[in-house]
């Protein structure tokens, strides 16, 4: 009898393998022998066991061998599947700069690829790390990726915030002239605009460059806006102040005055401001106007200088026509050239009683050397026949009425004998076409045929000049008929006029003349 009663034997296994997921276990083909050589039935069956997560098991396969006489024996591999690999991320944000805190974008949700099945879980976090100021750090963003083993992968992205704008500034302030310095207004309040949120401070600074006077100066005034990073931006506005106003004059005041040299008025205490309200300076000036002395009348002129302390200045003019009260109508000699005792002339005959004495003799025509000013004579031998102005000068000096006396005097061979006919000026007369005193009537020339009447106004220049004065068709009638003169025929103002009047005698054929004033009315 034959018996089968031995199972049937395997060929060694492979150990038991780790692999990673996602691969598959693969298995080896189990080899059975049977010592009877009986045909052997070989199957497998295979067994999962789950690990601690999704991507980890083990899986056992058993083989069975039963030969034809129903003896069986049975062998197993196992192979286990683990899950090591992190998740893979798929993209990452690009690092940032960005000027404020409110231009950090939220956090975006990101996404990775895990080699195993099963959940990734995803965690973002912030990292700060702080800055100078508010606007000025940076932030590391971190995703954290999860998958169900626990296998961990991680992302960071930076975010710089950095603010280096400066603040916005508003329209600056108009530049200014003024004329003071009271004028200069306060710094305005003015206020900037930031890119970022948060407080913008602001400072005002005036530079001021003086000038030459307390009203003379340029002001640079600056406001500077700092943001919380110390971002700055100024604009400056340019205030000019220049006084050039002069002070003024207040209350009233006469720029003309006539008074008798006995009773000019003192001065006036004037008062002047200044625009600016400083303090003024005045210089007050007065003298004779030396032009305008005539025997008659002379002009006192007053100044006031009045500077403010910029150098701006007004000046006041007063005029006051002084007369002087005691008028003086000269008789004009002949002096005699061959007479001995006119080589000392006492000049001082001449003058009218009371003139003040002190005066100075000035001859117009006359040389210098026959003056002797030491005993005020005159030495008429060593002057020619013809005819000569002398003038007596009275200064302030001299006299409370500085005035200057005129006269002309006639040198001759011999101080010959009038004729019968005297002469006489009628030294006022009304040129009004009324048919009375129309003309100057000079009463006897009608003796003298051979004469020459001329007539100067006050300032010296010859406004008629006529030779056979007649009292009828040659007449002075109020009219420019010099022979200088521009404007002839032209009315003559009324005023007073100086005469010159030469006429020659008959029996000694000698001329003699005779000067004055006279006076026209209209």
């Amino acid at each position: 009898n034959f018996q089968d009663i031995t199972a049937p034997v395997f060929a060694a296994l492979p150990e038991p393998a780790t692999i990673n997921c996602p691969s598959l276990p693969d298995f080896v083909q189990a080899v059975a022998t049977d010592d009877c050589s009986l045909p052997i039935a070989l199957t497998f069956a295979d067994v999962t066991t789950p690990g601690e997560c999704a991507g980890s098991y083990s899986v056992t396969r058993t083989w069975t061998a039963i030969d034809g006489c129903g003896n069986s024996s049975s062998t197993s591999q196992t192979i286990n599947i683990q899950d090591v690999g992190i998740p893979i991320i798929r993209q990452t944000p690009e690092n940032i700069t960005v000027s404020c805190s409110s231009e950090i974008p939220a956090m975006v949700s990101l996404i990775a690829d895990d080699n195993c099945t099963g959940i990734i879980s995803v965690q973002g976090t912030d990292t700060i790390t702080t800055g100078e100021c508010a606007n000025s750090y940076s932030v590391v963003r971190t995703w954290i990726f999860t998958d169900a083993c626990g296998n961990t992968s991680s992302t960071n992205q930076t975010i710089t915030v950095s603010d280096q704008i400066a603040p916005v500034l508003p329209e600056a302030p108009a530049n200014l002239n003024l004329s003071c310095s009271s004028e200069v207004p306060a710094p305005v309040s003015l206020t900037a605009v930031d890119n970022c949120s948060g407080n913008i401070s602001v400072e005002s600074v005036d530079s001021i460059v003086q000038g030459d006077c307390p009203n003379s100066f340029v002001i640079t005034r600056t406001w500077t806006f700092t943001d919380d990073c110390r971002n700055t931006s100024s604009m400056s506005q340019t205030i000019t102040v220049s006084d050039e106003t002069a002070p003024t004059l207040t209350g009233d005041f006469s720029e003309e005055l006539t008074a008798a040299c006995s009773s000019i008025p003192t001065p006036p205490e004037l008062q002047f401001i200044d625009n600016c309200g400083g303090q003024v300076t005045v210089v007050f000036e007065e003298h004779v106007d030396q032009g305008s002395i005539t025997q008659e009348t002379y002009d006192l002129i007053r100044t006031w200088t009045v500077t403010d302390t910029c150098g701006n200045s007004t000046v006041i003019t007063q005029t006051v026509h002084v007369t002087v009260g005691n008028f003086f109508s000269a008789d004009n000699p002949d002096l005699c050239k061959n007479d001995t005792a006119y080589a000392n002339f006492n000049l001082m005959s001449l003058l009218p009683a009371g003139t003040e004495p002190g005066g100075q003799w000035v001859g117009v025509n006359i040389p210098g050397n026959t003056i002797n000013h030491a005993n005020n004579t005159l030495n008429v031998t060593q002057l020619g026949v013809g005819y000569y102005t002398l003038q007596y000068i009275l200064t302030t000096e001299q006299s409370s009425c500085p005035r200057k006396l005129e006269f002309y005097v006639h040198v001759v061979n011999n101080c010959g004998v009038l004729a019968e006919c005297t002469i006489n000026v009628f030294n006022g007369f009304s040129p009004d076409d009324d048919g009375q005193n129309d003309v100057l009537v000079i009463e006897g020339i009608e003796c003298y045929l051979e004469n020459n009447v001329q007539i100067y106004n006050r300032w010296g220049i010859l406004v008629f000049d006529k030779s056979g004065y007649n009292n009828t068709s040659v007449v002075f009638s109020g009219k420019s008929e010099g022979r200088s003169t521009l404007n002839k025929n032209e009315m003559l103002p009324g005023g007073t006029y100086f005469y010159v009047l030469k006429y020659k005698d008959n029996e000694g054929g000698n001329w003699h003349d005779k000067s004055g004033y006279l006076y026209l009315s209209r």
